[in-house]
């Protein structure tokens, strides 16, 4: 099987099948570059962009020059390192970078929250995080309803009416609770007559 050698372009017939070089001089002669500056020839790292051999080299060749910018943050007029710097300093990047925080007082006792805290954190302690039931839940009154990607409808009435159990109930299960007196068992199921989930009349649900 014919081979082409990358090096010096020549068909080969290589020993084994990963061979890709005809001679160890072409294996060698693949990292040979010439210098820009001095225009001699080098053994290149396969990490570098092999454009110098050597550090006088690329000192002495001519540098493109990066032209000035304006500091985003600040509005200043600032010379940078490198074509990629946008801000004129760490402070200036932070500073741009940083999120308006959208809860600025604890939840529990309304202290105003530290502004070095992630802006998601919305409890001052770990004391008033435990005091308020950790929940996003918990702001929201008795009452409020939701509905599920199911189409049934959850009420908020707390634990102390929903036998100590949970917060939610399902709105159609609560009705049917307060119809019959009683607290509906596991294995009872609430069906709605027309099929609509969200009608939870007690004229369209039965037993």
């Amino acid at each position: 099987m014919l081979k082409v050698c990358p090096t010096c372009r020549k068909r080969f017939t290589p020993r084994s099948n990963h061979g890709k070089f005809c001679s160890p001089e072409c294996k060698k002669g693949r990292w040979w570059r010439t210098c820009e500056s001095c225009h001699r020839k080098f053994i290149a790292f396969r990490h570098s962009r092999g454009r110098f051999c050597s550090r006088k080299c690329s000192d002495r060749s001519p540098k493109s020059e990066i032209p000035n910018k304006i500091c985003p943050s600040c509005k200043k007029i600032f010379h940078p390192k490198l074509n990629s710097q946008s801000f004129c300093s760490v402070p200036c990047h932070n500073k741009a970078m940083r999120v308006e925080r959208p809860y600025k007082k604890c939840f529990a006792c309304s202290k105003p929250l530290d502004p070095k805290m992630p802006p998601r954190v919305r409890f001052c302690s770990r004391r008033c995080y435990f005091k308020s039931g950790t929940r996003s839940d918990v702001a929201l009154p008795l009452g409020t309803r939701r509905t599920n990607r199911a189409g049934y409808i959850s009420i908020k009435i707390g634990r102390e009416a929903n036998h100590g159990k949970y917060n939610w109930i399902s709105e159609h299960r609560y009705v049917m609770e307060k119809k019959l007196g009683r607290e509906l068992k596991k294995h009872e199921q609430v069906h709605h007559k027309n099929g609509n989930r969200g009608d939870n009349r007690e004229k369209n649900l039965e037993l």
